[in-house]
């Protein structure tokens, strides 16, 4: 029986400048890599399912954690170095492969757990706090009590990146909810905080956080992740 593949194209891996990794040993898997993904584009535009495309994916799994297990603890936060590329890149491989829906089940909790590993890996945000400072912001700014000292001016090209980003966009009955859980918090925030010079930030005017938010939304949107443990 065949399985309906889902035709989403997987990206070339580029070979940046590394500082980090063992240079030589990654450029040899960074390559071996993209061999797999021409192979597995080739097998989604001819709508091809079954062990072949299997086997790719396992391969493909094979590269990614072997590049994983040479990467250090912690990828360097800067957005521009190789280092932090090439690591968005192998998260972007992870989704784009567990997206297309190929592989045994095995592999498929494989690709999320590494998914996740490399996410904490790359930023260094708690989800909980992320979401919990930016639900006050937007409380605080939707009741006027926000002091705002500058005006914040995106170019059009943090637009267009934050456009093709899952939103953090609560309702007003979710902002209703975190006051009455965390009123007393708050409340001491308000006192003890929010002091006359101190200008309050959107959390989400962080690029990194709006990268940070969409990819822990898009692995816990993924199938299999009920049964992987997720720190936060």
């Amino acid at each position: 029986m065949n399985i309906k593949i889902k035709a989403l194209q997987i990206n070339q891996i580029n070979i940046y400048n590394f500082s980090a990794f063992p240079v030589d040993r990654i450029r040899i898997l960074i390559s071996e890599l993209n061999v797999h993904y021409e192979k597995i584009n080739s097998y989604l535009d001819a709508e091809v399912s079954g062990e072949r495309l299997n086997i790719e994916v396992i391969d493909s799994l094979a590269k990614l954690n072997e590049i994983d297990r040479l990467a250090p603890y912690r990828l360097d936060e800067n957005p521009n170095s190789g280092d932090f590329r090439l690591g968005v890149d192998l998260l972007e491989s992870v989704i784009a492969l567990l997206k297309t829906d190929a592989g045994h089940v095995t592999t498929k909790k494989n690709l999320l757990s590494l998914g996740w590993s490399l996410l904490h890996k790359l930023y260094r945000f708690s989800f909980d706090e992320l979401v919990n400072s930016a639900l006050r912001y937007k409380w605080l700014k939707g009741r006027g009590l926000i002091r705002n000292h500058s005006i914040h001016r995106w170019g059009s090209r943090y637009e267009e990146h934050n456009s093709s980003r899952i939103k953090f966009d609560p309702s007003d009955d979710d902002l209703n909810k975190f006051f009455e859980i965390n009123q007393q918090k708050i409340f001491e925030y308000m006192v003890f905080e929010m002091e006359q010079n101190k200008e309050e930030v959107d959390p989400f005017s962080n690029p990194q956080a709006v990268d940070f938010y969409h990819y822990y939304q898009t692995l816990s949107n993924l199938k299999y992740t009920n049964s992987i443990q997720q720190t936060r």
